[in-house]
Order: structure tokens, then C-alpha cells, then sequence
């Protein structure tokens, strides 16, 4: 898979509910980090108390709320992240490393690169979205 260098320094973190930091995140963790590591945004939030877990029914509402801040785009490139959908709803972030694959985690698994098109993400995008300064 063709990938930016970059993107060995996120491989392999394992997940945790609500985790923030490099020994164990959730999708808004590792996004949240690497955007902030790499793409050097300031001012996100980190979400820390608002939900329990991950699959915590607040959360649509939470990024639903922090996407506002964010522009819709068709053409996602490297630092935009893709919202998908998890039980018909946006639930789930990923970064985009390139316009066809994002670094993403899951429960009971650790970070990875995906391509946004595989079996697993077919059918759920929500959509891209790009930080705006």
C-alpha cells in the first residue's frame, strides 16, 4: 500500500476507549494526534469526559457538533478525515494519508492503514471533511 512515510510513526498504537496518548487511542485520539503531530493543527479538542466509550450514542452528536468547524470536501487529500457510518449513523474517523487511504483504529484492533474502499468500509461514507485555520 502506498503510504507517506509519516505514517509508520502510527501504525501498531493500540486502541482504548477514550485514549489520548500513543500507549492506547480511540479513532478521535489517533486522528486528533497525528493532526497535531503532523499536519501541526492547533485548537482541536480532545472530547476527554464527553463520552465513556466509543460507541457512547452521544457521540454522532459530539462530531456532528465539531464538524461545523470543518469544510465538506469531495476530494480528499493527506490530513482530511473521513467520517463513517456505524449503525447508519457518522460514528467512526479516520485520517486520509492519501486520496484512497486513511489510518484508522478500531475496538480490538490497533491502528492501520485501510484503503476507504475495502469490503469493510464499503457504503459508509459519510464524507471528507478539512480543518479550516
Amino acid at each position: 500500500m502506498n503510504a507517506p512515510s509519516w505514517t509508520l510513526n502510527y501504525l501498531g498504537l493500540p486502541f482504548e476507549e477514550c485514549g489520548r496518548a500513543r500507549d492506547g487511542l480511540d479513532c478521535w485520539g489517533l486522528v486528533r494526534l497525528a493532526l497535531v503531530e503532523v499536519f501541526k493543527l492547533e485548537g482541536l479538542p480532545d472530547f476527554a469526559g464527553q463520552y465513556s466509550r466509543s460507541r457512547d450514542r452521544t457521540v454522532p452528536e459530539i462530531f456532528a457538533q465539531e464538524l461545523k468547524r470543518w469544510r465538506q470536501v469531495t476530494e480528499p487529500t493527506a490530513g482530511d478525515i473521513i467520517v463513517l457510518r456505524l449503525s447508519g449513523r457518522p460514528w467512526h474517523v479516520g485520517l486520509m494519508v492519501n486520496r484512497d487511504v486513511m489510518l484508522t483504529i478500531d475496538r480490538g484492533t490497533c491502528s492501520v492503514l485501510e484503503r476507504v474502499d475495502s469490503p469493510r468500509w464499503h457504503g459508509r461514507l459519510d464524507g471528507y471533511y478539512r480543518y479550516e485555520r
